[in-house]
Formats: C-alpha cells, structure tokens, sequence
C-alpha cells in the first residue's frame, strides 16, 4: 500500500531501508540472528533485493534468534501469493499447507506485534499471523522505537493472561 505514497516519500522509504540494512547488517550476522524478508522482491529497488538475499543467504542457519522485516508486505497480498502457490503445487488449502507457505514458513507465530507510529491498527500486517499474538501500541514511529521501548513493550506483554481462547490459567 505504501506503493501509493509520492516517489519522494518511497525515494525516502528505499534509503532508509539501504541505510538500516547496511547498519543492522553486521550486527545481525555478529549477533548471531537469522533475517527472514517478509513481503515481494519483484517490486524493490535490485540493489536492495540484492541485500535481502545476502542477508536471509548467510543466515538460514540459525534458528535462536530471529528478526523478520517486513518491507513490500501486505497481510492480503501474502495469503494471495500463498494461494497461488497452493494452486501451483496442487496442495489443498489446510491451515498446514498454508503456513508452510507463508512468508514466515519458516519462523514460530509471533507471540508479540509491535505496532509503531501511533496508528491502533494492524492495516493487514500479518493476517493470519496475528490470530493469537499479542499487540502492543506505541506512539513513536520506528527506527526512534528503540532499545528501552522494546523492554517497556516486552514488560507489559509478560503481565498479560495469554488464553488462546480458552479460559485464564486456573479458571473454569
């Protein structure tokens, strides 16, 4: 949807995703986490598409920690994209299926969706996703969301009753 934004804005947008790449870069492969692009590469600027494949490339290995950015990702345009795979391996649409073919295949359902820039809204973030993730609003745009907003962030989520649709702990 940011496609609709003026070429300046998404001229701002592609340079800020060249300056963080380059900055988190060494810091994710020192750090040891593994990147996962969440969203189309057919649409990017080829050098950054270039970036996201060196990146996921040297870090498909790990599995302790995992950072996914999601940069030409829509929550509608991922489950569509997904369904065409189905259709094209002839797999039947199960909730299995589908998750082994969603851009995050290969990471655990996120637990905690972080929601930056002031809006109350997931606008399509992760649609299927979200189902039982908990979500954490803050008013700050990202990258000024940093270090000490995550722990505030990951401190209120670790006070809250995770039922997955049942009932709270110890209750009938």
């Amino acid at each position: 949807e940011n496609w609709r934004r003026t070429a300046e804005e998404n001229k701002f947008l592609f340079d800020l995703a060249r300056q963080l790449t380059k900055q988190y870069k060494e810091k994710v492969l020192r750090e040891n986490i593994r990147f996962v692009h969440l969203g189309r590469k057919d649409r990017l600027p080829a050098d950054i598409v270039a970036e996201l494949i060196d990146l996921e490339e040297k870090t498909k290995h790990i599995d302790d920690y995992i950072v996914g950015v999601a940069m030409d990702y829509g929550g509608h345009d991922e489950l569509l994209r997904t369904m065409d795979k189905l259709k094209t391996d002839n797999l039947s649409p199960t909730t299995e299926n589908i998750e082994k073919n969603l851009d995050t295949q290969n990471m655990p359902m996120p637990d905690l969706i972080i929601r930056t820039g002031g809006e109350f809204r997931l606008s399509g973030f992760m649609s299927w996703q979200a189902e039982y993730a908990e979500l954490y609003f803050s008013k700050l745009y990202f990258p000024d969301f940093g270090p000490e907003q995550l722990k505030e962030a990951v401190a209120d989520f670790s006070n809250r009753d995770r039922r997955f649709g049942g009932n709270s702990k110890g209750k009938n």
